[in-house]
């Protein structure tokens, strides 16, 4: 009896899955909260050379976009989700949105980009990512972007004992 209870509620929760064909997002939540949509193109150069990298693929997973650089290492102007940054915005209120982005190019260490301001309703003046030749020493490039100075000027301001 108790293996058919098992098996009845397995299937109550698979069943929704199997008939929609896809996983439950872990980031549906975030997605929930999201202000108007921002945009941004990258720029993605050489960090030794400064020449364009083409073909390099920016990806954004928390929406599944996938955007390749041209020859002049430009990406097209992507539509980014501009997911509210709860833990901030509990501190101090904060309208921009906060996306991951990661940069791949064939023999480049990946760049990763955490927490990636997005504007809302606006382009974002067009961010210059920099890749590193692969040599073996490094297995991701990783940047964190920090909220705008005004915002923690006046977060430092509102706690200041």
């Amino acid at each position: 009896m108790k293996s058919l209870l098992k098996f009845a509620a397995a299937l109550l929760f698979l069943l929704p899955i199997l008939t929609s064909g896809c996983l439950p997002c872990p980031c549906d939540a975030q997605i929930a909260n999201e202000l108007p949509a921002g945009y941004m193109r990258l720029r993605v150069l050489d960090g030794a050379t400064d020449k364009p990298i083409e073909g390099a693929c920016a990806v954004v997973p928390e929406a599944g976009i996938e955007a390749y650089t041209d020859t002049r290492g430009f990406t097209p102007v992507m539509e980014l989700p501009c997911i509210k940054d709860e833990g901030l915005n509990a501190l101090l209120p904060y309208n921009e949105g906060r996306v991951t982005l990661i940069v791949y190019a064939e023999g480049y260490v990946p760049y990763l980009l955490l927490y990636c301001r997005v504007l809302p309703g606006t382009e974002r003046e067009t961010p210059t990512v920099y890749m590193w030749r692969d040599d073996g020493s490094l297995p991701v490039f990783e940047v964190i972007e920090a909220p705008p100075l005004s915002w923690a000027a006046e977060l430092a301001q509102k706690y200041k004992p």
